[in-house]
């Protein structure tokens, strides 16, 4: 067989075997090696279906995994995604695709309107515009190992929302924010339109990795709190070792309890 012969069963395998994988969920059964992702996953699904969410908004997107997983569990409503990087949004681009209701800025967002270097790091996932913390360092040593400063647009979200969510009936916002331990400034960038997010998503640190970061779990959630949001899930992320037992960072999921919820 030639090699793009092997290529072709290759891709056709892998398409037939998503097909699978959708049905099986379809029916309530989710094969995966993660069981820990299946809870969070179903959870998520719950929250957007009672919220009747209709746009996220997906703030520090990388390459399009979350948006990508959204799709995967059945959601079908606008994704707004916001990648700063270069080489990360043209990937993001490409994972789009032709889905017109997935839309991309190369934006990152914050507290305050303009320009600023972020730090690029050896591991992707980890670019930030904060340094790394001693721990963050210790933890992390190769991935937080520095390799350039990119300067990006920085824009707040009050000043950009009414547009995002131009042409959506009734917006139903969620708002997911992972952003390297920066989570707090996207927040204060909704100014007085915070009342608009009906549920959220946020990155905690009970260890943070960065310097000043403004996601330590104390912190992040007293303020949330403050905000009018309450927490709606805990999922770790990382953890302190590969056992598995002492957590770096949780996914907190959050939601305002005086919003309507739909039986699901």
């Amino acid at each position: 067989m030639s090699a793009n012969g092997s290529r072709g069963t290759q891709s056709l395998g892998r398409t037939v075997l998503n097909r699978l994988l959708r049905l099986a969920r379809r029916s309530g059964v989710y094969i995966t090696r993660d069981p820990d992702s299946v809870v969070y996953e179903l959870h998520l699904r719950r929250m957007l279906s009672a919220f009747r969410i209709n746009c996220v908004l997906d703030v520090g997107s990388y390459k399009g995994d979350f948006a990508r997983m959204l799709r995967r569990i059945g959601y079908i409503g606008l994704i707004v995604s916001f990648e700063p990087i270069t080489s990360n949004f043209e990937v993001l681009e490409q994972v789009r695709g032709d889905d017109a209701e997935w839309r991309t800025h190369r934006l990152a967002l914050g507290s305050t309107k303009g320009q600023a270097p972020m730090r690029v790091y050896a591991g992707t996932t980890f670019h930030s515009f904060l340094p790394p913390s001693e721990y963050g360092l210790s933890r992390f040593p190769d991935k937080m190992r520095l390799e350039r400063t990119e300067t990006v647009p920085v824009e707040r979200l009050d000043n950009i929302l009414d547009e995002l969510v131009e042409g959506v009936d009734d917006p139903q916002i969620f708002l997911k924010v992972d952003t390297q331990g920066y989570d707090l400034e996207v927040i204060r960038g909704l100014g007085t339109k915070t009342a608009a997010i009906s549920a959220l998503q946020i990155e905690m640190a009970v260890n943070p990795i960065y310097q000043e970061a403004t996601n330590s779990f104390a912190e992040a959630l007293s303020y949330l709190q403050r905000l009018g949001f309450q927490v709606s899930g805990l999922f770790p992320v990382t953890f302190n070792s590969e056992n598995k037992i002492q957590v770096v960072e949780f996914d907190c999921l959050m939601c305002r309890p005086e919003k309507p919820l739909e039986s699901t």
